[in-house]
């Protein structure tokens, strides 16, 4: 608390005639007393960026220690929260990441600076992700957070992301100051060729692994037991990982997502690198080349019969060769009878973006899958007839969707309000979802599955003819 001072004039101290004299009593040294409330402008570096980006109340603050009092109370509300998954081992190795992380800042850090790394590295731990807060290195931590600091103070403008930043530094740290290369194959030796720095190579592939790979996670340890690990990067980024068995025989190959396929645009640089390097493939490994080769003579196929209507954006005859049927409405918007994926490949996979493809489209009559849809939101479609699947899709906007006439499934999905979502004519599954708002929804034909979801409990005005199942 600052107190401020305005002298008075000692002469005209006694007053007048209507005023007491009290001979013993001492002249003060002002007649006023203000209390201060701290600004932006006195603070700098990570106070300053959580002052911002956290809402702190300043107004109530006299000092920076009150500031580092609120980062302490909000920090342990970090520290005390059960990031949760669904497989044991990811809650135990989030635990043990986490309390890594939390001995250093205490020990070495303000309060402030805490609580803006615990909130960074722990934004993408989900209940439906098995994602774990990055590897702690504490020479990487410090040259993170005192850059952010003097950049901070440079410029206060600057906005930061610690996890981007850090896990940028890791990878350069392990990818021996070859990070800038535009291509690059890195090896990481198994145990049996690497017995002496066995533990740091496992640490290694952790930090170089692409976030959906069991390698960051669970699997590191495993495979360097078995084998040599294979990683092929473009730009600083993981996206090929290639596993071998006890005779470095290659025994499976992934792409970035980790879904048993490889990326056909990086099918001949795999083809390649085997054969320069004269390595072996397992029957599964060389039928998944053979295959995506075969895919990719497909998809050239499909980008020269479609390329007139891909660059004319003509969507009623490009969904028309995916077998979709399709046909424009008095307003020139298109109603199709489903939404899916194409068999052969995504529509992004031949260049087409659906978030301006659902723009086009107003009624969907059948089914419709969002399912590895590149699609952010639903653009102008207004009804779906029947069942609506947004599992595992990247969908955060329902946009005008207001009818689903068959079964809902936002189990984990990335929707977190309904919007104008009016009616779900039978079933509608929540669990494991993101949605935390019911938006306008009011009519529920089959059951409500609200059981391990954000939705405790449901408006009385919404009618849920199978009933609401809760916790």
């Amino acid at each position: 608390m600052k107190i401020s001072l305005s002298p008075i004039n000692e002469n005209n101290y006694m007053q007048t005639k209507k005023a007491k004299y009290y001979p013993n009593l001492a002249p003060l040294a002002c007649d006023t007393i203000s209390f201060k409330a701290m600004k932006k402008p006195e603070f700098e570096g990570i106070d300053l960026l959580v002052v911002k980006n956290y809402k702190a109340p300043i107004e109530k603050f006299n000092s920076n220690q009150d500031l580092q009092n609120w980062a302490q109370e909000k920090a342990n509300g970090i520290i005390k929260k059960d990031f949760v998954s669904q497989e044991v081992k990811i809650d135990l190795m989030r635990k043990e990441i986490l309390a890594e992380w939390v001995r250093f800042l205490n020990a070495q850090h303000k309060n402030t600076t805490t609580l803006y790394v615990l909130d960074s590295i722990t934004k993408k731990l989900k209940p439906n992700n098995k994602k774990l807060p990055p590897m702690f290195n504490e020479k990487i931590a410090n040259e993170c957070i005192n850059e952010i600091e003097t950049n901070i103070k440079k410029d206060r403008s600057y906005v930061p992301s610690f996890l981007k930043l850090y896990e940028t530094k890791l990878r350069q740290e392990f990818l021996d100051n070859n990070y800038d290369e535009n291509q690059i194959w890195v090896v990481i030796p198994s145990f049996s060729n690497d017995s002496a720095n066995f533990q740091r190579n496992i640490e290694k592939l952790k930090v170089l692994s692409s976030d959906l790979w069991c390698t960051k996670t669970t699997k590191a340890k495993t495979y360097l037991l078995d084998g040599d690990f294979y990683i092929y990067f473009n730009q600083g980024k993981p996206l090929i990982g290639m596993r071998t068995d006890s005779d470095n025989t290659i025994a499976e190959i992934q792409g970035i997502l980790n879904n048993d396929s490889i990326p056909c645009e990086l099918v001949d640089i795999i083809d390649d690198f085997i054969k320069n390097q004269h390595l072996k493939t397992s029957e599964k490994a060389q039928n998944e080349i053979t295959q995506t080769k075969a895919l990719k003579a497909k998809l050239d196929k499909i980008k020269a019969d479609l390329k007139d209507d891909i660059e004319n954006k003509n969507f009623e005859n490009i969904l028309k060769y995916f077998g979709i049927k399709a046909q424009k409405d008095k307003d020139g918007l298109l109603i199709i009878d489903s939404y899916r994926q194409p068999k052969q490949c995504k529509f992004s996979d031949i260049g087409i973006d659906e978030d301006e493809l659902l723009l086009h489209i107003k009624r969907i009559t059948k089914n419709a899958n969002f399912k590895n849809s590149e699609a952010k939101t639903l653009g102008s479609v207004e009804e779906i007839l029947k069942d609506a699947d947004f599992s595992y899709s990247k969908i955060i906007n329902l946009s005008k969707l207001r009818t689903i006439g068959g079964t809902a499934i936002f189990a984990n999905s990335q929707i977190q309000s309904l919007g104008n979502l009016e009616e779900i004519k039978e079933d509608a599954y929540f669990q494991l979802s993101q949605v935390i708002d019911l938006g306008k929804l009011r009519f529920i034909g089959g059951r409500g599955i609200f059981q391990n979801s954000k939705i405790k409990e449901i408006d009385s005005s919404i009618m849920v003819n199978g009933g609401a199942f809760f916790d």
